[in-house]
């Protein structure tokens, strides 16, 4: 019956796959698609504490995988094996592959290596549990180091930041920024928590900011005009959509030139910048994936 109730879903599904394919099937780029599709694959195995290129620990991770993988063909995991890649397959070709979507689709992955390791139908059982074991200790070795994480996420001081910078909004600096954790910390800071349940994300708006006596704005915001542009400026740059993050960087390199730089703050190097200036060429790359820098932008 659930099968049935999703039938409906199924052609608006394949149309919405089509709309995304025939866009970019003149321009793909391999080398963008290996690392997008590649990265999520691995860190569901290494986790998100190896970075592939750390090869002391990917190289176990690689050699582990692939052995799995063949115990698992070999038993009674094979067609949940088959499931999850077909299924991973299919985020790919719809663009939305990324960690978290992955990660729900590992209850099948585990059952798969489960069955591999521990099915007294699996031809080899003992090479499935050393694999795993494998697997296990690297991750664990990555974690406790705390070395070698491919990104910096868990490093990004955004509380930090928008303590100080809730400050200078008080004192009537215009605060403009694209980070949605950066506007979920300074939401807080600024006391306007009781706006977050009924906004649709973490920017409340400039009407709801200027109600209370602060100007804070996205760096898409039209009002950001040349002409009105003055005071005390504060932008903070970090992730975001790559529009967002285009406009965030544009907006600094005109701040650059028509204000005076007050002071800069820079935290969460990205380990794996150079990477992605290599591999994703159409997208920004933040050197520092915390970046903020203050302005006094004369009338």
């Amino acid at each position: 019956m659930i099968a049935l109730a999703f039938l409906p879903l199924v052609r608006i599904a394949f149309r919405d796959l089509a709309a995304y394919m025939v866009p970019i099937a003149s321009r793909i780029d391999w080398k963008n698609e290996i690392a997008s599709a590649g990265y999520p694959a691995f860190a569901i195995f290494g986790s998100a504490a190896i970075v592939p290129w750390f090869l002391p620990l990917s190289i176990p991770v690689f050699v582990a995988v692939a052995g799995l993988f063949v115990c698992t063909w070999f038993s009674q995991g094979r067609k949940w094996l088959i499931y999850f890649l077909v299924t991973i397959f299919m985020l790919e070709l719809s663009g939305q592959i990324d960690i978290k979507r992955v990660l729900f689709l590992t209850p099948w992955l585990f059952l798969a290596m489960g069955l591999a390791a521990c099915s007294k139908a699996s031809r080899h059982p003992w090479l499935a549990s050393c694999a795993i074991a494998t697997i296990v200790v690297s991750g664990w070795v990555g974690i406790t180091s705390g070395n070698h994480y491919a990104t910096a996420d868990l490093n990004e001081p955004w509380e930090k930041v928008a303590k100080v910078v809730a400050q200078d909004a008080r004192n009537g600096a215009t605060i403009i920024s694209e980070n949605p954790s950066f506007f979920f910390y300074l939401d807080y800071q600024l006391g306007l928590e009781s706006y977050t349940e009924a906004a649709p994300g973490t920017y409340l708006g400039d009407a709801v900011y200027r109600s209370h006596g602060f100007k804070v704005l996205e760096s898409t915001d039209p009002q950001l005009r040349a002409e009105n542009r003055s005071g005390k400026v504060i932008l903070v740059i970090g992730s975001a959509d790559n529009e967002d993050l285009q406009s965030a960087i544009a907006l600094n390199g005109e701040l650059r030139a028509h204000c005076i730089g007050l002071g800069q703050y820079r935290a969460a190097p990205d380990p794996a910048a150079a990477m992605k200036i290599q591999f994703t060429k159409a997208a920004p790359v933040l050197a520092y994936r915390t970046d903020v820098t203050w302005y006094d932008c004369l009338n």
